[in-house]
């Protein structure tokens, strides 16, 4: 088991001392046909699981048999809290099965690939398709995306914590259109969800020239064009992510019907605020209007409003719902014209503002 006779010596007295790492990587040993592994807390994963399972992905002669089926590798949350970056799994994705990652662990990002010998992040290889990360991804996991030879599902949930306690960093769309660029020829299914953890206002840290990020990258930017995600039948992205609101005039090459592929099938937009309504209204009807020329598969669209409206009879609270003058010159034109063209079309409102992720139909 060990590399050396040191090395095993050690890895018997954390045995004796009940290391579950220890044991744990003694227990992968024994399960040549193991299919998902599970893990909460993160702190699991130490030395002993990692000598494992990297020399599993090298493929060592004594480890050939090991760790050749796994499929599905997830950390799920706990109530620790345990910094973390996707170098840290190197050897899960490295394994020759391995298809679906779930790291829903405050996933910290990083501009360099450093790693450990013999596995890294080499573009194209890993053959990893479906990715779940809960993180802050300050450089849009570029490391490890374009690593993906073939990444067919990525879902991101921003958390402005990249260290508890010392730093924050605010959610870079764009940092994410520049990495997944490189899965433009085989991603399905794309949802990016920019909702905070947490609200700690707007202490955010400066970047490296020392300009404030809040400044120098507002969080609610434009992601850019999709058009070229030629697989792409799902998206879910909130409408300030969608849409570029800080032009200062209109441009064609950023209208909705440009900046979306015709192979769409499902259109989700979170966090329709009300200031947002009347360009969605004139970008959307514009692609309804050309639905059959350059979006024939499309037959679902979603919106979740998030409209604040004063409680009846008046009250120190606010209810998130949406507003009759909304709802007649917005929602309800919308649905006309989505069924006019046979799409589905839905919204909602945001229900309880304790439970960010539940939504009531309207």
């Amino acid at each position: 088991m060990g590399q050396s006779a040191e090395g095993t010596t050690e890895w018997e007295e954390e045995l004796l001392r009940g290391g579950c790492d220890a044991w744990i990587a003694v227990l992968l040993t024994y399960l040549p046909n193991l299919s998902g592994f599970i893990v909460e807390p993160a702190s699991l994963i130490g030395r002993y699981i990692r000598s494992i399972v990297t020399r599993a992905a090298a493929r060592e002669a004594a480890f050939t048999s090991i760790l050749q089926e796994l499929y599905d590798f997830s950390i799920v949350p706990s109530d620790q809290w345990v910094p973390s970056q996707a170098s840290d799994y190197v050897p899960f994705f490295n394994l020759p099965s391995m298809r679906q990652v779930t790291l829903w662990c405050g996933l910290m990002d990083s501009d360099s690939g450093d790693t450990m010998p013999g596995l890294g992040f080499e573009r194209g290889t890993l053959p990893i398709t479906e990715i779940v990360i809960m993180g802050n991804g300050r450089y849009g996991m570029r490391e490890l995306i374009k690593s993906c030879q073939n990444l067919e599902v990525f879902d991101w949930q921003h958390n402005d914590i990249e260290l508890l306690g010392e730093s924050y960093r605010r959610f870079r769309p764009r940092a994410f259109c520049t990495s997944l660029s490189t899965q433009k020829h085989s991603l399905v299914e794309l949802r990016l969800h920019g909702q905070s953890f947490y609200g700690i206002g707007s202490d955010f840290d400066e970047d490296d020239d020392g300009e404030a990020e809040s400044e120098l990258d507002p969080p609610d930017n434009w992601f850019g064009s999709l058009a070229d995600f030629v697989k792409l039948q799902e998206l879910r992205m909130r409408v300030v992510n969608l849409l570029d609101f800080r032009s200062e005039s209109f441009e064609p090459n950023k209208a909705l019907k440009n900046i979306l592929p015709g192979s769409l099938e499902r259109i989700f937009l979170p966090e329709c605020h009300a200031e947002h309504t009347d360009r969605l209204h004139q970008e959307l009807m514009k692609l309804f209007a050309c639905r059959t020329q350059k979006f024939p598969h499309l037959g679902l669209l979603i919106i979740v409003c998030k409209f604040l409206k004063e409680l009846e009879p008046p009250t120190a609270t606010r209810c998130e719902c949406v507003p009759d003058a909304l709802q007649n010159s917005f929602v309800e034109p919308i649905k006309a014209a989505a069924e006019g063209v046979e799409v589905d079309f839905g919204a909602a409102y945001k229900r309880d503002v304790s439970q960010p992720y539940f939504y009531a139909t309207i």
